[in-house]
């Protein structure tokens, strides 16, 4: 079926070889050749949003948006404006992967239309009506994702003037948060639009300024974060409240939740809301800053390791991934060394434990070393199958890559290490054996560089495939230890058990490096702990992905690749397959980086 773009159709809706809309007589062909209009998805004051396919694109989905513009419309310049400002503002953010690429902007028939990414998910506002009231965790998850996005348009100049929940999408394919809906804002079933003067916004979601003279900054987006973070939390559609209280809502606002949260998280929101701009927080970095566990008290420091009381009734042997003929690395100064690698069923119990036998060497810092593996060379299927139901959307194709031997960090990166090399330590987690953590991938590199120059030897970060291969360290099961991963095995949250495995402790904090099992390469903490920092830009699947372990990278993009999760995200996090990406500038207290190496011999580093 194909849909008429007359506005004014009562039956829109026509077979695909008719030459005219059996409604109004319009032509349903081709939208400029091109676009094959499906159905509507949106209808708002200023015009419609269509699903559309683009037969030019591999009948690629994509969203058309329609702007109506009648003659008798008094508001029609201002809405040619806004339509255009969408447009414009789309084409500034087409780096960001987390804001829908502009496809197209053109006029046809008299109507403006754009074209834009089409976003496979649903809304925050469906998720809360399908699966209730967010908890503290999810809160905290839905800020660390959406607050570098904000950032972002803030430092652009762009102000989005109505974030909420119906604006914010979690994308099936990878279940990051997207944000939709740039310069004009759609009206929906659920709220009314301000369009007095330059007003623009939902009630009950825009800020006081914005409400009174339609004066905006990052500020006011902030204030609508906090109202979201609100709704998602209780349920309760501010609206309502604002018609019986106005904005004096924002001063109780933890009365109307129906559970408690954290000191906290609750002061953090509490800024979020306030009523005037000067008491608000003033960039969404200084909102993340604040959510860092070294800013304000952040759950319970009391931590509980693993348990070490592995199985001892089961066999070991001396592995064969580790044949030192398969090393082809300088070797003069490699040394032996020996360890223990685990396997578990997919119920999380213990099957084997293993012997192997590994090559390392020690980089000696002054006061402190950093050991590095021998990585050997080999193949492998990169990426998750399409079978595998855990599997996100970005992990594919899967594809066999060809790795040459290299060298890895055992462990991330200490934060004593990072104290020898930079001179300063900015983790929120202030511990010399714990990983370092809020370093940007700028931050990353620059260490690399200063590391280089100290040894002579030439200090990188993994590309992801190399990240990938290590982790796997020749398995094929979803995690590194087989079907499923404990909370004995990494550190995570797992307070949601991972298919049939157990559920355990969510330590919410970062752990000393090594202090969980080793993999089959002999390195720790590949899942869970610290999200790891890889070489590569962002690519939403391995569509023509090199296949010979080389970093990816386009000169466009400032996005960088994630790998292994992190001690706030669940167990799907942790498989070998799962990626994720921020821009290279962010720092988290989620994020740390392990380093690689090429060749052992010194060479001439400038």
């Amino acid at each position: 079926m194909v849909n008429c773009l007359n506005p004014d159709c009562q039956k829109p809706v026509n077979p695909d070889l008719d030459q005219q809309c059996q409604c109004c007589g319009r032509s349903p062909n081709l939208l400029r050749h091109r676009y094959k209009i499906l159905k509507p998805i949106g209808q708002g004051g200023f015009g419609k949003t269509y699903l559309a396919e683009d037969i030019d694109n591999f009948h690629e989905l994509c969203v058309v948006k329609q702007l109506i513009c009648p003659t008798q419309d008094q508001q029609i310049e201002k809405k040619l404006q806004l339509f255009l400002r969408e447009a414009q503002q789309l084409q500034k953010l087409k780096q960001n992967p987390q804001v829908p690429s502009l496809l197209a902007y053109f006029e046809d028939n008299q109507h403006p239309y754009l074209v834009q990414e089409f976003v496979d998910g649903q809304n925050l506002q469906e998720e809360l009506e399908q699966n209730g009231i967010f908890n503290e965790d999810k809160i905290r998850l839905v800020l660390l994702d959406l607050l570098p996005i904000l950032q972002d348009i803030h430092e652009q100049n762009i102000v989005h003037r109505d974030l909420k929940p119906v604006n914010i999408m979690r994308r099936f394919a990878d279940q990051h948060l997207v944000l939709i809906d740039f310069g004009i804002a759609k009206q929906d079933s659920f709220s009314k639009m301000m369009q007095s003067g330059t007003i623009l916004g939902t009630e009950g979601f825009a800020p006081l300024e914005q409400f009174i003279d339609g004066k905006v900054c990052p500020a006011s987006d902030l204030f609508s974060l906090g109202v979201c973070c609100f709704n998602l939390l209780t349920g309760i559609y501010p609206d309502h409240l604002k018609h019986l209280q106005g904005y004096a809502w924002v001063n109780e606002w933890q009365k109307h939740l129906p559970q408690p949260i954290s000191q906290d998280l609750a002061a953090i929101i509490d800024k979020l809301l306030r009523i005037k701009i000067c008491d608000r927080f003033t960039s969404a970095d200084e909102v993340l800053a604040a959510l860092a566990p070294g800013s304000l008290k952040y759950g319970n420091n009391d931590l509980t390791l693993p348990t070490t009381n592995w199985p001892t009734a089961i066999s070991t042997h001396i592995s064969s991934h580790y044949r030192q003929s398969s090393v082809s690395l300088p070797s003069t100064a490699l040394e032996p060394f020996s360890y223990e690698g685990l396997e578990v069923d997919p119920q999380g119990k213990f099957m084997t434990r293993t012997q192997y036998l590994g090559q390392r060497f020690l980089e000696d810092l002054g006061n402190d070393f950093i050991e590095m593996v021998a990585i050997p060379a080999g193949q492998f299927w990169m990426g998750s199958a399409d079978h595998d139901p855990q599997r996100y959307g970005d992990e594919g194709p899967q594809h066999r890559v060809s790795i040459a031997p290299f060298y890895l960090g055992r462990v991330l990166i200490t934060q004593a290490q990072w104290q020898q090399i930079m001179g300063n330590n900015p983790s929120s987690f202030q511990d010399p054996k714990r990983p370092v953590e809020q370093v940007s991938w700028i931050d990353v590199v620059e260490f690399c560089q200063r590391l280089s120059h100290r040894t002579g030897r030439p200090y990188r970060l993994p590309s992801e495939a190399e990240w990938e291969y290590a982790c796997r360290a020749g398995t094929t099961t979803p995690f590194q230890f087989g079907a499923s991963i404990t909370s004995d095995l990494a550190n995570f949250d797992s307070n949601q058990a991972h298919d049939s495995g157990p559920q355990g402790q969510y330590r919410k904090q970062t752990t000393e490096v090594g202090c969980f099992p080793a993999n089959a390469f002999g390195l720790y903490d590949m899942a869970g702990n610290l999200w790891e920092w890889c070489q590569d830009t962002w690519h939403s699947s391995y569509q023509n992905a090199p296949n010979n372990g080389s970093a990816w990278e386009e000169d466009d993009s400032s996005y960088r690749v994630l790998r292994g999760g992190a001690w706030i995200y669940s167990a799907r996090y942790c498989r070998s397959a799962a990626r994720y990406y921020v821009s290279q500038d962010c720092s988290n207290f989620y994020i740390g980086f392990r380093i690689a190496l090429s060749t052992l011999a010194s060479e001439g580093v400038v």
